[in-house]
């Protein structure tokens, strides 16, 4: 596996999701083709929700999570997803603002078989996130995201989005 800090810069530099769909359909001549990836081929995918704070947010998020990763055959962060999404929607629900949205992106690296699984979620507050001092009441999810992820802040009209990418070894079985 690859050290952590190996991305790729149009990943690192994509700033909004459309610049991110731009640039992964540029990397990746099968852009759109989720069911491609095996032996080889570059392979992305993408998904989108709104999250309604009504609805268990995060339970939904973390479900959607588990569903898309398995349907795009990526076993191997599952468990590290599930957590950096639970942190990052907990934080758009407790401390900003709505709407929230959650996205996942797959980007398949054809030459090394790497994946990197790009996870997004956009609130309404500009107010990019800060990390505090642990304590009884939480301040660990920022730090912890960040030891698992690399991590970036996009701030856009009306609001901002918070993107964690993991390295994933490949993918195996699914679609």
């Amino acid at each position: 596996m690859p050290p952590r800090d190996f991305f790729p810069q149009w990943l690192v530099n994509a700033a909004t999701p459309e610049e991110l769909a731009v640039a992964i359909g540029a990397a990746c001549p099968h852009a759109g083709s989720p069911g491609r990836g095996r032996s080889g081929d570059a392979a992305t995918a993408r998904r989108f929700w709104w999250l309604d704070d009504e609805e268990m947010p995060i339970r939904a998020a973390r479900r959607l999570t588990a569903e898309a990763l398995s349907s795009w055959g990526v076993s191997d962060v599952v468990d590290t997803a599930l957590l950096v999404v639970s942190e990052l929607v907990t934080n758009a629900f407790r401390h900003a603002a709505p709407p929230v949205g959650f996205a996942l992106a797959l980007v398949a690296d054809e030459p090394s078989g790497t994946c990197h699984v790009v996870i997004e979620v956009t609130d309404g507050d500009p107010r990019l996130p800060t990390t505090r001092s642990p304590d009884e009441s939480g301040g660990f999810g920022l730090t912890l995201v960040g030891s698992l992820a690399k991590v970036g802040f996009v701030v856009r009209e009306p609001g901002k989005t918070v993107r964690a990418t993991l390295i994933a070894s490949g993918r195996s079985g699914g679609a």
